[in-house]
């Protein structure tokens, strides 16, 4: 088994070392034992790094990763995690200092992983020392609460009985019937890209990820952090550069966050290589604003409207081998098993779009025309649009007194037109659904665009809006 993490310019003897601890077994109902803890606290004497091993509870150690002299990245766990039981893996990693008090990134990886316990050791002369944290089992702010213990000799947590441990807070979890993963709160980090050879057009991205932000809180995340990259392009593999994906996941760690909202569209590779590093669910702005748009969607026409949108964007998402898969050709290539489950899916995504598109078509054909105003009938039937938050409720009420109030949030009343200030950039999907929500615009007398020139990129929203 390889080591993992960041083992680049780290000599063969001591990567031989860290491959030797795969082979290390730990007795059931025991934390560690001492030739595990003094093997990966000598790597980190020597590379001044920290060392982090996954056991699990059958006692064989099934992950060895290598961080660098602040942190280790610690890996999705491929066991199945869930929010009324542990994980069934433990962690121990080294600190290089003589400091084994866990850090905050430590206790939200404790969290969001479900580990049985998570163990830092340290040397302190000639000893090794440890700290522990583990679940007590009870909820706090509707956090799980954490207990900690040390900083004592290592030696002292071999006398911990871990599988009396475990069954006791798993029994407190499953208690916890009530939760569910509906009831979870999404809290998302923003992240966007400043071309650095792209020409200036006012909008900088400063204020795109603001109004992603906005976005995001409409559909109902709570954010917890943004960040920035400037760079000539996008990477091809991951969007963003492998230092600032990194600089991600240890704010996920820090901010106990389980949801990423890239600032622009991501390909499918893209997305499917994001979400294996982190970990955790990544969206793009076409993906959010379909959200929207099925919460905002009133009339039977606009939702299946919105309905094929997300049909559409999710069909290049379906990961596979595209036409190579398909058994049902024949000829050279195509002969073996029937369709796989792959292959099934898509093809029912395929039957659903064709559905929906006749019923669309239906629709449209019968379609009462709206009623012509009598004659001498001056008053206009006029609407207002423009970039979200620009001012069009202010702008309604001082026209017509209006007394409807609406929430700040994008697309919360069909009577006036939003548009992501971005949307020149967004994909035909999400066009798509803009146009069908304010397709009553064209049946108006007339068409106020509204905007808040404090943002300085009027020119650019009203071509956004239009």
């Amino acid at each position: 088994m390889k080591v993992n993490g960041n083992i680049k310019n780290i000599k063969k003897y001591i990567i031989d070392q860290l491959e030797a601890v795969y082979d290390m077994q730990v007795p059931i109902g025991q934390i560690s034992t001492n030739e595990i803890n003094e093997q990966i606290v000598a790597v980190t004497d020597l590379l001044e790094r920290e060392v982090a091993v996954y056991i699990n509870r059958q006692g064989k150690v099934v992950q060895v990763s290598v961080g660098d002299t602040a942190t280790v990245d610690l890996p999705q766990i491929k066991e199945r995690t869930s929010e009324l039981r542990l994980s069934g893996i433990r962690c121990i990693h080294t600190h290089p200092s003589a400091d084994t008090t866990l850090s905050d990134p430590d206790l939200s990886s404790l969290r969001r992983l479900r580990f049985d316990v998570m163990v830092a050791l340290a040397r302190k002369g000639t000893d090794i020392i440890a700290s522990m944290a583990f679940f007590t089992g009870e909820y706090e702010n509707d956090l799980p609460e954490l207990q900690g213990v040390g900083p004592v000799e290592a030696s002292v947590l071999h006398k911990i009985n871990l599988t009396y441990l475990t069954t006791v807070v798993n029994k407190k979890l499953s208690r916890d019937t009530m939760k569910t993963t509906f009831d979870e709160e999404e809290r998302a980090v923003l992240a966007g890209i400043e071309l650095s050879g792209k020409r200036s057009t006012g909008w900088t991205v400063e204020d795109s990820l603001e109004e992603l932000r906005q976005l995001a809180e409409t559909a109902g995340a709570v954010v917890v952090g943004k960040l920035t990259q400037k760079k000539d392009r996008p990477d091809p593999a991951l969007f963003l550069g492998k230092g600032k994906i990194q600089e991600i996941s240890l704010l996920i760690q820090e901010t106990n966050a389980n949801l990423i909202i890239m600032d622009d569209e991501l390909s499918p590779a893209q997305q499917r290589n994001l979400e294996q590093f982190l970990g955790i669910k990544v969206l793009d702005r076409t993906a959010l604003i379909l959200d929207i748009f099925t919460q905002r969607a009133r009339s039977s026409e606009g939702k299946l409207q919105v309905e094929l949108a997300q049909l559409r964007y999710t069909l290049p998402r379906i990961g596979g081998q595209g036409l190579i898969l398909s058994r049902l050709g024949g000829g050279i290539g195509t002969r073996g098993p029937g369709e796989t489950k792959l292959e099934v899916d898509r093809r029912r995504i395929y039957t659903k779009i064709h559905d929906i598109e006749k019923q669309i078509a239906q629709l449209k054909k019968h379609r009462t025309p709206a009623p012509r105003e009598p004659q001498g009938f001056t008053d206009p039937n006029g609407r207002i649009g423009g970039v979200y938050q620009c001012g069009k409720i202010n702008a309604a009420q001082c026209l017509d007194r209006c007394r409807r109030i609406c929430g700040r949030q994008a697309f919360c009343h069909t009577g006036s037109n939003d548009a992501a200030g971005n949307s020149a950039e967004q994909s035909k999907n999400t066009l798509d659904g803009y146009r069908r929500l304010h397709s009553k615009t064209a049946t108006s007398s007339c068409f106020c665009f509204s905007c808040d020139a404090r943002r300085g990129s009027g020119s650019r929203s009203f071509a956004a809006c239009h």
